[in-house]
């Protein structure tokens, strides 16, 4: 992390996608903030969207060297785990003589830190310690010897709580500017049917402009002109008698009819 901060408990979860630090830790580092858009789903299908991320600088807590640098999202809490007060050496001669990433594992500082997958695997060495079946294993890191696994012979019905952590993170921005890009994007080559170019020929061939800047396009047909309509001349003369005959009786109206 940025600065000379000796030490932060922090979570190792092998099944997340990203890493994760608190507000509270971002506001004792005074880490600059980067604005982000994300959402983070957790056991339960659980959602919470995260609008900040940092980037930090992670070094063992008793030396300067190896460096690892990695973006944590900033949630105002990661875990309510608290661990039961345990006597390690006592308890588990294998872990004798270790150099603990965490100094107290058994202790009841909070989370400050989740330390995401696509980190972990690189903070891995050789070395593993095992002991008996209900004992932990402890795994040799860049950090130090991390621990885990059962403590004692597992009594399911008679724990009132689990601590349990595993998330996914869902880049929201990155997918709706996909989505919206592949909506706006122009296609490369346009399919059109025979009659859409013969109507986009026939603007092409007959559309002009007129002096107030109107556009003119003649009336499109799809067969012809000329155009077969049959015999209705007398059918339209009569229709046309008939409203003269009309008119007639209507001084007003037959002489605006006229005038028009």
């Amino acid at each position: 992390m940025h600065g000379r901060f000796q030490w932060a408990r922090a979570l190792i979860d092998q099944g997340s996608v990203s890493s994760f630090i608190t507000e509270n830790l971002v506001q004792s580092l005074r880490l600059p903030k980067l604005n982000t858009a994300v959402r983070v789903t957790g056991i339960g299908e659980t959602q919470t969207s995260v609008r900040h991320a940092v980037h930090l600088t992670i070094t063992p807590s008793n030396a300067d060297t190896p460096v690892y640098r990695t973006t944590a999202l900033i949630l105002k809490s990661l875990t309510r785990y608290l661990p039961n007060r345990l006597d390690i050496p006592e308890q588990w001669p294998h872990l004798n003589g270790l150099s603990l990433a965490d100094p107290d594992p058994a202790g009841s500082d909070p989370i400050e830190i989740i330390i995401g997958a696509d980190l972990f695997g690189s903070l891995i060495l050789d070395g593993v310690r095992k002991g008996a079946v209900d004992e932990p294993i402890a795994q040799n890191t860049a950090l130090g010897w991390i621990i885990s696994g059962p403590i004692a012979q597992l009594r399911p019905l008679s724990q009132s709580s689990i601590g349990v952590h595993h998330c996914s993170v869902t880049d929201d921005l990155n997918q709706t500017l996909r989505r919206f890009w592949e909506i706006e994007e122009i296609p490369a080559s346009s399919k059109i049917t025979s009659e859409e170019k013969a109507c986009d020929d026939h603007f092409n061939s007959t559309h002009s402009r007129n002096s107030e800047g109107r556009y003119i396009v003649r009336l499109p047909f799809k067969h012809g002109p000329p155009l077969n309509i049959g015999e209705s001349r007398h059918s339209a003369l009569q229709s046309y008698l008939r409203t003269e005959s009309r008119i007639k009786t209507d001084s007003s109206k037959s002489s605006e009819y006229h005038n028009f």
